[in-house]
């Protein structure tokens, strides 16, 4: 970080690292900045949709919904997205729009099902 600090792929890379360590807090500040270094740039929906799962993580949903929303808003070429998304809405009590995203997430993968993500956020929490 020393050599570019304001170079948002070394945040992204950073924050995963983070991320992967169990360091929530730490990894959301290095994809905020990653964001705010190269908004718009090729990995922003990416590094949303990173930012939904550290929230995931700390078990904060409200933030969460709102990085996949800002994720979802900028692409629609994953099936990971919405399904996540979705489980977030469930735990928000949005059942239909959970149900809706899980659709969405069918259609680009139907293997997926709820019980599959929900087992997933086990394992990542």
């Amino acid at each position: 970080m020393q050599r570019s600090p304001f170079y948002g792929q070394a945040h992204y890379v950073n924050a995963q690292a983070h991320e992967a360590l169990g360091q929530v807090e730490a990894a959301l500040n290095h994809y905020r900045e990653a964001i705010r270094f190269e908004p718009g740039g090729p990995l922003e929906y990416t590094v949303w949709y990173r930012m939904g799962r550290a929230h995931l993580r700390g078990e904060d949903w409200i933030a969460a919904d709102a990085a996949y929303a800002q994720s979802n808003a900028l692409t629609d070429s994953s099936s990971f997205m919405p399904c996540e998304g979705a489980l977030v809405a469930r735990y928000l009590g949005r059942t239909d729009e959970a149900r809706a995203m899980m659709a969405k997430g069918r259609r680009h993968d139907p293997a997926i099902g709820l019980a599959d993500w929900e087992r997933r956020l086990n394992l990542w929490l």
